[in-house]
């Protein structure tokens, strides 16, 4: 099994030496992709592969991660992992992945979430498991990531009408791997950091919140054809 792990950091050099310590357990080759960093991330990342981005505005999460995967994409991959810089893998090792990716095309590693509310929950209209789709800590099987990327007109995995703005860029990923039939399952491996969005981040949710709304009923439509 051949793995690749995409690890996306914006000003996130005080993360890099826990992570690399995290991930010596697992065979993979690594891509850091440094989004606008003005610290010493790149310094401290000399002799690692790395990708560098200087343009853009406001959140570019799901980007990075296509950006990387422009890269991987390169290779002959059978799995990806996602990673956020500041999201560091407790347990993470290549026996835990592959005895669950066994039987699942895309695992989600565990983080520290509330509850969805119920009324909310209805609202987004999604299978519940797609809910709980993070890529700061994810790992999916290559076919699928192409079979997605081959449906988007503009080639990528993480759809850039949410460019710029924060969320649901990864709600909606998740809902494209499910009409797709990919198995989505729960990981043990657990990563670091608990849920505290920036307020300014919570008061800018609904610009995204908006455009799922929408990009998901274009989504039912053409797969109810």
């Amino acid at each position: 099994m051949k793995r690749a792990v995409i690890i996306i950091s914006h000003n996130q050099a005080a993360s890099i030496h826990d992570m690399r310590k995290a991930l010596k357990s697992v065979k993979a080759d690594r891509l850091w992709v440094l989004d606008r960093c003005s610290d010493d991330s790149a310094q401290l990342l000399s002799g690692e592969t790395v990708v560098t981005n200087k343009e853009g505005r406001g959140f570019l999460a799901g980007k990075m991660r296509d950006i990387g995967l422009d890269e991987v994409l390169k290779g002959d991959y059978d799995e990806v992992v996602f990673l956020d810089g500041d999201r560091i893998p407790q347990n993470i090792s290549d026996n835990i992945i592959n005895e669950e990716m066994q039987n699942s095309d895309c695992i989600i590693f565990h983080r520290d979430l509330p509850e969805i509310d119920e009324q909310y929950f209805k609202l987004l209209n999604v299978p519940r498991i797609v809910t709980q789709v993070y890529s700061a800590g994810l790992c999916v099987k290559t076919k699928f990531l192409k079979m997605i990327r081959s449906k988007c007109p503009s080639k990528r995995c993480f759809n850039p009408v949410f460019d710029g703005e924060w969320g649901f860029e990864d709600y909606f990923f998740g809902l494209e791997l499910f009409l797709l039939g990919a198995r989505i399952e729960k990981s043990s491996i657990r990563i670091s950091g608990s849920y505290e969005p920036e307020e300014e981040k919570l008061k800018r949710l609904t610009i995204n919140y908006n455009k799922f709304r929408y990009m998901r009923d274009r989504l039912y439509e053409n797969y109810s054809r």
